[in-house]
């Protein structure tokens, strides 16, 4: 007799389904008559329980690039930089304009006053004497008749008969 999905079975002799074993976690046995569990390893992205029939998704925030995965544990933080859907083998690099602390799901837009090129964990506070309004990669120099401190997300009118110093 056969052992069902989620069962295998290592003694070729044994014919009864009482000899049948749960799939160990790890370890992904969806068919029929499953003799050598290690070869049915659960797939990248994913992570399989005792006698899973349908393995589950790695959470999003993570991203698992190997097999064998047992557990929700066994899927790697998304690193700082980079951010991790639902269900992923690899890990995607945080575009410009915005950042990506560690275990991202997503992306978030670069605020005001600050800059993000591209990998970034966090928003970089933007210089003295260059803007960032929202959204900004690099730091936009200050412009005459104007002044930046640190932190400007847009640039200060110098104030009449004043003029910004180089």
């Amino acid at each position: 007799m056969d052992c069902p999905p989620g069962h295998y079975n290592p003694s070729y002799s044994q014919s009864s389904i009482e000899h049948c074993l749960v799939c160990p976690k790890g370890y992904f046995c969806n068919a029929t008559a499953i003799s050598k569990f290690r070869d049915w390893p659960c797939p990248t992205a994913k992570y399989c329980l005792n006698g899973t029939l349908d393995p589950l998704p790695c959470p999003a925030g993570t991203y698992r690039d190997d097999t064998g995965a047992d557990s929700s544990e066994a899927c790697y933080e998304c690193p700082a930089g980079y951010y991790c859907p639902r269900e992923t083998d690899v890990y995607y690099a945080c575009p410009e304009k915005t950042y990506c602390p560690a275990g991202s799901t997503n992306t978030t837009v670069c605020p005001p006053g600050f800059f993000c090129p591209v990998t970034s964990a966090a928003p970089l506070t933007c210089p003295e004497n260059y803007y960032c309004p929202l959204n900004t990669a690099e730091p936009l120099a200050c412009y005459p008749g104007t002044y930046c401190p640190n932190g400007t997300a847009y640039p200060n009118l110098c104030a009449l008969g004043y003029k910004a110093v180089d």
